[in-house]
Formats: structure tokens, C-alpha cells, sequence
């Protein structure tokens, strides 16, 4: 009884998960960023039929991202607030959904935030998520608390990094037992420009080289190959590497890594170039960045040598 109370009270649905938020919370200055806000319910049972962000000064060249069945638009109010606009469709009441907005971060400070005011527009009512909160008050405590992006010290994002219309997020290292000879790594990259780029492999300390490989099932059997000419990346995508698909794999590791450090790791792509990005090391077996929101479980192979053929001469 004691077991099925606490799984229920993990289960259970808290009003902080019903607020529209930002997916990505932090971002560095001076980088192409989407501001993809969750709308998570409706008003009062009602299906929402128009969604409405305003733009905060500091986030230019905005634009909607195309969504099924939403006419969408920028719109200027009377008082000059600049705000995307969907229209022409309805998210039922108990559905989750997100709207995205691609534009570009200004020569920000660190720490300075900048609100989202999100309203969601029903037949009968409507919800306004635009309280803001005063120095030192905690904005878990507003009742309708506006989606805000946090403006981060590049130097202090751990796992991700931004290299012109490229924005690396939840990169990641599976830890290794000592003398593996070889590890995975994870990451998702956002293409938000308009046009393409292939990541082509990398380099790092700890490794004699670092390339881009696929898992697949072949003949009954799971195999890794890796991308000779890397790994697309279509313009307005998202693209993740993540355990049993696409990852980085790590060969004639010189220090294996350990769980709980951080390595430094240059991603090379064909168009953006080099790019520095530090990555935590997961415990052994991990299935999911070790900072954590995303999906847990264990890993399908890569590094860890169970039950899977490599499809390279390595």
C-alpha cells in the first residue's frame, strides 16, 4: 500500500506542469535561438482556438514555426508589442501542444531574463501566463507566471554550445569501465538557419578519434557503422544522437571517461566549422543525459560492446 501511494503521488499531475512554459529555459547571447512555449491545457475545459506571444526586446528576426492546421503570424498590438499570432485550429482541452518562434538572441548580459507573455484564447475565456516575477520572489509562487528564457554564461552550460544557426543541447558521454577500448556520445542539434550542414565527426583528448556512427538492425543482428559523409542536418530540423540510433563513437580511448567528469569534446561540422562543447560522463549503462529531464534506461551497445557488431574496419 505504502509503494502504490508514492508512485501515485509521483504520478500525479501538479499545476506547475499545466503552465506554459519554454522547452529550452537558458541560451547564451548573440545565437540563433526557438523559443518552442508548451501549452499544456486548456480554459476551464474549453479547446483553445488562438495562441498569442509577445516578442521581448533582445530576440530578433522572429518568425513561427509552420504548424498543421494553425494559420500563424506577427502582429503588432496597439501599444507596439510585437506578438506571434495562431489561428484556425483547436487544441483540445486536455492535450499538450507546442508553438515555436525561431529568431536571434542580441548582445545579451548573463543572467538577464526575458519573458514570453503567452495567452491562450478560448470560445468563452481565456488564460493570460504573464506575471512576472519581482527580484527575489520565487516564480513558482505566480499564478500565471509568463514562459522566461534566462540569458547563460556560455562558459557555465554544461553539455551544450552554439556555433552560428547551430545550437547544440544535452551533450553527453557514457561512462566506460576502465580499458574499454571504445564510448558513445549524445547530443541533440538545432538547425534553425536555412540552410544545411552535416556534422562530420570530432576530436578530444581521451580518444584517438571520434566519428559519427548509425545503429541498425541487420539480419536479426544490431550493427554500428559509421557515416562516411556524416550526418545530415536539414535546415529548420532538429536532429538527436541518442542511445540505439545515431551517436558519436569514441575509438582508442587513451582515458576511458569516468562517470561524474566533464571532457571537453570539438564537434566538426562541414559548414559551421569546429565547435568546442564540454559534456558531462554518465554513470555506466546510462540511457539519458545525467543533468536530466530526458527518458532514463539503459543503453543499446555502443561502448559497451553487448550484443552488437561494428560494420567498420577499426
Amino acid at each position: 500500500m505504502k509503494n502504490l501511494m508514492m508512485m501515485a503521488l509521483v504520478l500525479a499531475p501538479t499545476t506547475a506542469f499545466a503552465h506554459a512554459s519554454l522547452e529550452t529555459k537558458t541560451a547564451p547571447a548573440n545565437s540563433a535561438y526557438e523559443a518552442a512555449i508548451r501549452i499544456g491545457h486548456g480554459c476551464d475545459g474549453q479547446p483553445t482556438l488562438e495562441v498569442r506571444v509577445e516578442l521581448p526586446d533582445g530576440f530578433t528576426d522572429a518568425a513561427p514555426v509552420a504548424k498543421d492546421g494553425w494559420e500563424a503570424s506577427l502582429a503588432e498590438t496597439a501599444s507596439g508589442v510585437r506578438e506571434i499570432v495562431w489561428q484556425g485550429g483547436s487544441l483540445p482541452a486536455d492535450a499538450k501542444e507546442t508553438f515555436a518562434i525561431t529568431g536571434r538572441l542580441g548582445d545579451l548580459p548573463a543572467g538577464s531574463a526575458l519573458a514570453f507573455p503567452t495567452r491562450q484564447v478560448c470560445a468563452d475565456a481565456q488564460i493570460a501566463w504573464v506575471e512576472r516575477a519581482a527580484p527575489g520572489v520565487d516564480p513558482h509562487s505566480l499564478d500565471r507566471p509568463a514562459p522566461v528564457l534566462t540569458i547563460a554564461d556560455t562558459g557555465a552550460v554544461v553539455g551544450a554550445a552554439h556555433a552560428g544557426d547551430l545550437a547544440i543541447e544535452r551533450a553527453w558521454v557514457r561512462g566506460v569501465p576502465p580499458g574499454a577500448p571504445v564510448a558513445g556520445g549524445y547530443l541533440t542539434i538545432v538547425n534553425s538557419g536555412t540552410a544545411p550542414d552535416r556534422l562530420l565527426g570530432g576530436s578530444t583528448d581521451f580518444a584517438g578519434a571520434v566519428e559519427v556512427h548509425e545503429m541498425a538492425m541487420t539480419n536479426g543482428m544490431m550493427t554500428m557503422a559509421p557515416l562516411p559523409e556524416g550526418l545530415p542536418l536539414p535546415p529548420g530540423e532538429t536532429v538527436t544522437l541518442s542511445p540505439g540510433g545515431y551517436h558519436l563513437m569514441f575509438l582508442e580511448l587513451s582515458a576511458p571517461p569516468k562517470p561524474g567528469d566533464t571532457v571537453t569534446v570539438t564537434l566538426d561540422f562541414a559548414e559551421a566549422g569546429p565547435v568546442e562543447v564540454t559534456m558531462p560522463v554518465s554513470q555506466f549503462g546510462a540511457g539519458a543525459f545525467p543533468g536530466g529531464d530526458g527518458a532514463g534506461g539503459h543503453g543499446h551497445g555502443e561502448g559497451d560492446a553487448h550484443g552488437t557488431s561494428h560494420g567498420s574496419s577499426h
